[in-house]
């Protein structure tokens, strides 16, 4: 009991640290409808990445460039109106070495499918500063 107890307690913590995210980036799924949302958020210290699906009613299987896959259905196949999967360490890792994380949300009869990329901030390649020089009667 105790144990369940203790489980359930991080479990709520875990939820309520989601609850505290930030967003990244998003992005419209037009084929499958919704939207899917990439949040930031700080768990026991630790910076973690999710993403969110809101409103998706046309697609249900998820397909991650890392190669992880999720689905957007309950145990029944119904629709969930929000559902929110923490990303794995490659994942992240994905985001943040390439242009972003490419995700793919289908439909199990391939009628509608959409794919989006969505990127961490503070991870894009930008130009080097410009060198500044003194000038000869500085030294």
């Amino acid at each position: 009991m105790k144990t369940v107890l203790i489980g359930l307690l991080l479990s709520l913590a875990s939820l309520s640290a989601i609850a505290d995210s930030y967003l990244e980036d998003s992005s419209r799924l037009s084929d499958c409808a919704g939207s899917v949302e990439l949040r930031r958020y700080v768990n026991q210290g630790v910076t973690r990445y999710s993403l969110k699906f809101i409103g998706v009613n046309q697609c249900s299987n998820v397909i991650l460039e890392s190669g992880e896959s999720y689905e957007l259905t309950d145990r029944s196949g119904r629709f969930e109106h929000i559902k929110t999967f923490t990303l794995s360490d490659a994942a992240v890792a994905t985001a943040r070495r390439g242009n972003g994380l490419q995700v793919t949300v289908r439909s199990n009869s391939g009628a509608h499918r959409d794919q989006v990329t969505v990127r961490i901030k503070g991870y894009y390649s930008a130009p080097a500063p410009a060198p500044t020089y003194e000038p000869q009667e500085w030294n």
